[in-house]
């Protein structure tokens, strides 16, 4: 008995509040959460456009952009510690893989705010990608059994991962990306070509994407980017999608019939 009543004095442990920074090539975006037990509420989310689309034009990065990065993590940092964040979890993704001066923004950012910014490589995006939709079906009250094909496309780069109940067992990147894409064929934006051309060179790169995952039977489709969202928001009016709030989560995952990967060329 006395036991018990231990137990039951010991107080649940208090929010702790932290912030967590995406670095990509078009957007610098940051959460500020509370984390409570299992679970966590957004206080803020905070988004800066940057334009990094010399790392893969020209292979490193101007001094703009660095520039822009930088006085973004300065808005970041600034909200962080409004709410008593000292430390700053923040990653980046293909931009900075791919410059080869990526260095001197690191050095920028840690000399300026205090902030380690973290080049990942394919296989920890792929990770943290598999476990952000894990955390996001747990709140939904939903399962996805199964094989399951996620896509982030990306402004940069697109990380397809494959799934199966749930846990991460195969992935890949691509240089696929929305603003990539755009660089690469902007020259004929203004003909009829322009659709036509990225339409093919779409699907070649869809091909070549799945062709480097496992053979077999895929349950489900998800697919994230900030680009995906917009198109959401156009699609759904009144969504969010298109900025301002994040639409609903459950009618952008839906089942699939189960067919092979191929049949969905056809």
């Amino acid at each position: 008995m006395a036991d018990a009543q231990t137990v039951a004095a010991v107080p649940a442990a208090a929010p702790r509040p932290v912030a967590v920074v995406d670095c990509g090539t078009s957007a610098v975006r940051a959460y500020i959460a509370e984390l409570v037990g299992d679970g966590y509420r957004i206080l803020e989310d905070l988004a800066y456009p940057v334009d990094m689309t010399t790392s893969f034009i020209a292979g490193k990065l101007t001094r703009e952009a660095m520039d822009g990065v930088v006085d973004a993590f300065a808005g970041i940092v600034a909200a962080a510690r409004s709410y008593g964040i000292a430390e700053v979890r923040a990653v980046a993704t293909s931009a900075l893989r791919e410059a080869v001066n990526a260095d001197v923004l690191i050095e920028r950012v840690r000399d300026r705010h205090n902030v380690v910014l973290e080049a990942i490589d394919n296989a920890e995006e792929a990770r943290l990608y598999g476990e952000a939709l894990r955390i996001l079906l747990k709140r939904c009250g939903k399962r996805l059994q199964g094989n399951t094909l996620f896509i982030d496309l990306g402004s940069g780069s697109t990380c397809i991962s494959l799934l199966h109940d749930g846990k991460l067992v195969h992935s890949v990147d691509e240089h696929y990306g929305t603003v990539r894409l755009y660089e690469q064929f902007k020259a004929l934006r203004d003909s009829t070509d322009f659709s036509v051309t990225v339409d093919r060179f779409a699907l070649g790169a869809a091909r070549m994407l799945l062709d480097r995952l496992p053979k077999g039977r895929v349950n489900h489709l998800v697919v994230t980017g900030g680009d995906v969202r917009r198109l959401y928001g156009l699609l759904q009016p009144g969504s969010g999608g298109a900025g301002g709030a994040q639409p609903v989560a459950k009618p952008l995952i839906e089942p699939l019939s189960a067919q092979d990967l191929d049949a969905w060329f056809e």
